[in-house]
Protein backbone atom coordinates (compact mmCIF):
# COMPACT_ATOMS: atom_id res chain seq x y z
CA UNK A 1 0.00 0.00 0.00
CA UNK A 2 1.36 3.39 -0.97
CA UNK A 3 0.86 6.13 1.60
CA UNK A 4 0.04 9.51 0.15
CA UNK A 5 1.06 12.46 2.24
CA UNK A 6 -1.71 15.01 2.27
CA UNK A 7 -1.12 18.73 2.33
CA UNK A 8 -2.29 20.36 5.52
CA UNK A 9 -3.04 24.01 5.91
CA UNK A 10 -1.53 25.41 9.13
CA UNK A 11 -3.86 27.18 11.50
CA UNK A 12 -4.20 30.84 10.67
CA UNK A 13 -2.51 33.01 13.25
CA UNK A 14 -2.17 36.77 13.61
CA UNK A 15 1.38 37.90 14.30
CA UNK A 16 1.89 40.04 17.40
CA UNK A 17 5.33 41.21 16.24
CA UNK A 18 5.53 44.98 16.58
CA UNK A 19 2.10 45.33 18.19
CA UNK A 20 1.78 47.30 21.42
CA UNK A 21 0.16 45.57 24.38
CA UNK A 22 -0.44 47.23 27.75
CA UNK A 23 -0.77 44.91 30.76
CA UNK A 24 -2.03 45.97 34.18
CA UNK A 25 -1.03 44.07 37.30
CA UNK A 26 2.17 43.11 35.49
CA UNK A 27 4.52 42.87 38.46
CA UNK A 28 3.78 39.22 39.32
CA UNK A 29 1.74 36.14 38.56
CA UNK A 30 -0.41 36.11 35.45
CA UNK A 31 0.55 39.64 34.42
CA UNK A 32 4.28 38.98 34.52
CA UNK A 33 3.87 35.64 32.71
CA UNK A 34 1.76 37.31 30.03
CA UNK A 35 4.36 40.05 29.58
CA UNK A 36 7.09 37.47 29.05
CA UNK A 37 5.05 35.44 26.57
CA UNK A 38 4.00 38.56 24.69
CA UNK A 39 7.63 39.61 24.51
CA UNK A 40 8.54 36.20 23.11
CA UNK A 41 5.82 36.70 20.48
CA UNK A 42 7.50 39.93 19.39
CA UNK A 43 5.10 42.42 20.96
CA UNK A 44 6.11 45.69 22.57
CA UNK A 45 4.81 45.53 26.13
CA UNK A 46 3.86 48.33 28.51
CA UNK A 47 3.78 47.12 32.09
CA UNK A 48 1.68 48.75 34.78
CA UNK A 49 1.70 48.06 38.54
CA UNK A 50 2.52 49.71 41.84
CA UNK A 51 5.64 47.63 42.54
CA UNK A 52 7.86 49.34 40.01
CA UNK A 53 11.05 47.60 41.12
CA UNK A 54 9.55 44.33 39.88
CA UNK A 55 8.53 45.99 36.64
CA UNK A 56 12.04 47.31 36.11
CA UNK A 57 13.44 43.79 36.47
CA UNK A 58 10.91 42.51 33.95
CA UNK A 59 11.82 45.26 31.48
CA UNK A 60 15.46 44.25 31.77
CA UNK A 61 14.49 40.63 31.13
CA UNK A 62 12.35 41.38 28.05
CA UNK A 63 14.59 44.15 26.73
CA UNK A 64 14.35 47.90 27.24
CA UNK A 65 13.84 48.44 23.51
CA UNK A 66 10.53 46.56 23.63
CA UNK A 67 9.27 47.02 27.18
CA UNK A 68 8.27 49.99 29.31
CA UNK A 69 7.47 50.11 33.04
CA UNK A 70 4.85 52.56 34.29
CA UNK A 71 3.78 53.09 37.89
CA UNK A 72 0.04 52.46 38.02
CA UNK A 73 -2.67 52.49 40.67
CA UNK A 74 -5.59 51.03 38.71
CA UNK A 75 -8.18 52.54 41.04
CA UNK A 76 -7.26 56.01 39.73
CA UNK A 77 -8.84 56.93 36.36
CA UNK A 78 -6.20 59.56 35.62
CA UNK A 79 -3.33 57.15 36.23
CA UNK A 80 -4.93 54.73 33.78
CA UNK A 81 -5.12 57.45 31.14
CA UNK A 82 -1.47 58.32 31.78
CA UNK A 83 -0.55 54.62 31.54
CA UNK A 84 -2.14 54.25 28.11
CA UNK A 85 -0.73 57.58 26.94
CA UNK A 86 2.74 56.41 27.98
CA UNK A 87 2.33 53.45 25.62
CA UNK A 88 1.33 55.73 22.76
CA UNK A 89 4.13 58.20 23.49
CA UNK A 90 6.76 55.45 23.56
CA UNK A 91 5.60 53.17 20.74
CA UNK A 92 3.32 55.40 18.66
CA UNK A 93 0.08 53.51 19.24
CA UNK A 94 -1.66 50.91 21.40
CA UNK A 95 -3.14 47.70 19.98
CA UNK A 96 -4.30 45.79 23.05
CA UNK A 97 -5.08 46.33 26.71
CA UNK A 98 -4.91 43.39 29.13
CA UNK A 99 -6.87 44.33 32.26
CA UNK A 100 -5.29 41.86 34.63
CA UNK A 101 -4.85 43.71 37.94
CA UNK A 102 -6.78 42.05 40.72
CA UNK A 103 -6.71 40.96 44.35
CA UNK A 104 -8.58 38.25 46.22
CA UNK A 105 -9.56 37.31 49.71
CA UNK A 106 -11.60 34.39 50.91
CA UNK A 107 -14.07 34.00 53.74
CA UNK A 108 -17.67 34.75 54.63
CA UNK A 109 -19.48 38.05 54.10
CA UNK A 110 -18.58 39.18 57.64
CA UNK A 111 -14.97 38.05 57.71
CA UNK A 112 -13.13 41.00 56.13
CA UNK A 113 -12.97 44.65 57.07
CA UNK A 114 -14.91 47.33 55.22
CA UNK A 115 -11.66 48.82 53.94
CA UNK A 116 -10.36 45.49 52.62
CA UNK A 117 -13.59 44.71 50.79
CA UNK A 118 -13.75 48.22 49.34
CA UNK A 119 -10.20 47.90 48.06
CA UNK A 120 -10.93 44.54 46.43
CA UNK A 121 -14.10 45.84 44.76
CA UNK A 122 -12.31 48.93 43.47
CA UNK A 123 -9.21 47.12 42.20
CA UNK A 124 -11.05 44.25 40.57
CA UNK A 125 -13.97 46.07 38.99
CA UNK A 126 -13.37 49.81 38.97
CA UNK A 127 -9.76 49.25 37.97
CA UNK A 128 -10.92 47.18 35.00
CA UNK A 129 -13.38 49.87 33.93
CA UNK A 130 -10.78 52.64 34.11
CA UNK A 131 -8.16 50.63 32.20
CA UNK A 132 -10.54 49.79 29.37
CA UNK A 133 -12.03 53.28 29.30
CA UNK A 134 -8.53 54.73 28.91
CA UNK A 135 -7.66 52.51 25.93
CA UNK A 136 -10.85 52.51 23.86
CA UNK A 137 -10.61 56.14 22.61
CA UNK A 138 -7.16 55.37 21.20
CA UNK A 139 -8.43 52.23 19.44
CA UNK A 140 -11.25 54.24 17.91
CA UNK A 141 -8.99 57.08 16.76
CA UNK A 142 -6.52 54.64 15.21
CA UNK A 143 -9.38 53.18 13.20
CA UNK A 144 -8.03 49.65 12.74
CA UNK A 145 -9.57 47.87 15.72
CA UNK A 146 -7.99 46.70 18.92
CA UNK A 147 -8.24 44.12 21.67
CA UNK A 148 -9.56 44.29 25.21
CA UNK A 149 -8.68 41.26 27.34
CA UNK A 150 -10.23 41.15 30.79
CA UNK A 151 -8.72 38.59 33.17
CA UNK A 152 -11.67 37.48 35.27
CA UNK A 153 -12.18 34.06 36.92
CA UNK A 154 -14.39 30.99 36.92
CA UNK A 155 -15.68 32.59 40.14
CA UNK A 156 -17.41 35.02 37.78
CA UNK A 157 -19.41 32.10 36.40
CA UNK A 158 -20.19 30.24 39.62
CA UNK A 159 -18.91 31.62 42.90
CA UNK A 160 -18.04 29.41 45.85
CA UNK A 161 -19.39 29.68 49.38
CA UNK A 162 -16.18 31.27 50.68
CA UNK A 163 -15.80 34.01 48.08
CA UNK A 164 -19.08 35.90 47.67
CA UNK A 165 -17.69 39.43 47.38
CA UNK A 166 -14.72 38.34 45.27
CA UNK A 167 -17.08 36.38 43.00
CA UNK A 168 -19.28 39.44 42.73
CA UNK A 169 -16.39 41.46 41.34
CA UNK A 170 -15.65 38.69 38.84
CA UNK A 171 -19.28 38.41 37.77
CA UNK A 172 -19.13 42.17 37.21
CA UNK A 173 -16.07 41.76 34.96
CA UNK A 174 -17.80 39.05 32.90
CA UNK A 175 -20.88 41.23 32.53
CA UNK A 176 -18.75 44.21 31.55
CA UNK A 177 -16.91 42.14 28.93
CA UNK A 178 -20.11 40.83 27.38
CA UNK A 179 -21.67 44.27 27.13
CA UNK A 180 -18.46 45.81 25.78
CA UNK A 181 -18.30 43.10 23.12
CA UNK A 182 -21.73 44.13 21.89
CA UNK A 183 -20.81 47.82 22.06
CA UNK A 184 -17.37 47.71 20.45
CA UNK A 185 -17.58 44.95 17.84
CA UNK A 186 -18.75 47.34 15.13
CA UNK A 187 -15.57 49.37 15.72
CA UNK A 188 -13.47 46.27 15.08
CA UNK A 189 -12.55 46.04 18.77
CA UNK A 190 -12.59 42.54 20.21
CA UNK A 191 -13.37 41.90 23.88
CA UNK A 192 -12.31 38.66 25.57
CA UNK A 193 -13.05 37.56 29.13
CA UNK A 194 -10.44 35.07 30.32
CA UNK A 195 -11.78 32.98 33.22
CA UNK A 196 -9.19 30.72 34.83
CA UNK A 197 -9.74 28.58 37.90
CA UNK A 198 -7.26 28.93 40.77
CA UNK A 199 -3.71 29.79 39.73
CA UNK A 200 -0.57 29.03 41.72
CA UNK A 201 0.62 32.57 42.41
CA UNK A 202 0.98 34.87 45.42
CA UNK A 203 -2.66 35.87 44.84
CA UNK A 204 -4.67 35.74 48.10
CA UNK A 205 -1.72 34.42 50.11
CA UNK A 206 -2.52 35.40 53.67
CA UNK A 207 -6.13 36.15 52.72
CA UNK A 208 -7.50 32.64 52.47
CA UNK A 209 -4.55 30.84 50.90
CA UNK A 210 -1.38 29.66 52.66
CA UNK A 211 2.04 29.88 51.05
CA UNK A 212 3.48 26.42 50.45
CA UNK A 213 0.10 24.68 50.68
CA UNK A 214 0.53 21.36 48.77
CA UNK A 215 -2.97 21.81 47.30
CA UNK A 216 -1.67 24.69 45.17
CA UNK A 217 0.37 22.20 43.13
CA UNK A 218 -2.86 21.08 41.42
CA UNK A 219 -3.70 24.62 40.35
CA UNK A 220 -3.09 26.25 36.99
CA UNK A 221 0.27 27.91 36.38
CA UNK A 222 0.53 31.61 35.47
CA UNK A 223 1.92 30.51 32.10
CA UNK A 224 -1.31 28.61 31.40
CA UNK A 225 -3.34 31.80 31.64
CA UNK A 226 -0.70 33.76 29.73
CA UNK A 227 -1.19 31.20 26.94
CA UNK A 228 -4.91 32.01 26.92
CA UNK A 229 -4.21 35.73 26.66
CA UNK A 230 -1.71 35.40 23.82
CA UNK A 231 -3.87 32.89 21.94
CA UNK A 232 -6.88 35.23 22.10
CA UNK A 233 -4.76 38.06 20.69
CA UNK A 234 -3.23 35.86 17.97
CA UNK A 235 -6.59 34.93 16.48
CA UNK A 236 -7.08 36.32 12.98
CA UNK A 237 -9.13 39.50 12.99
CA UNK A 238 -12.16 37.69 11.53
CA UNK A 239 -12.51 35.78 14.83
CA UNK A 240 -13.10 36.69 18.44
CA UNK A 241 -13.32 34.71 21.69
CA UNK A 242 -15.74 36.38 24.06
CA UNK A 243 -15.32 34.04 27.03
CA UNK A 244 -12.75 31.33 27.78
CA UNK A 245 -12.85 29.28 31.00
CA UNK A 246 -9.94 27.06 32.00
CA UNK A 247 -9.22 24.51 34.72
CA UNK A 248 -6.28 22.23 35.35
CA UNK A 249 -6.94 18.50 35.23
CA UNK A 250 -6.52 18.44 39.00
CA UNK A 251 -9.30 20.96 39.65
CA UNK A 252 -13.01 20.29 39.83
CA UNK A 253 -15.42 22.53 38.00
Amino acid sequence: MQLVEEDHMPAEKRSLAGTVVAVTGASAGIGAAAARLLGEAGANVVLGARRTERLDALVEEIGADRALAVSLEVRDPEQNRAFVQAAVDRFGRIDSIVANAGIGMYGGIEDSSDDDLTRMIEVNFSGTVWSVRAAVPHFRRQGDGGDVVIVSSVAGLRGGADEAVYAGTKFAQVGLAGSLDRELREDGIRVSAICPAGVETEFAIGAGRTEGDPALAAYLRPEDVAFQIVTALEQPRRLRTTLWAQWSMGQGS
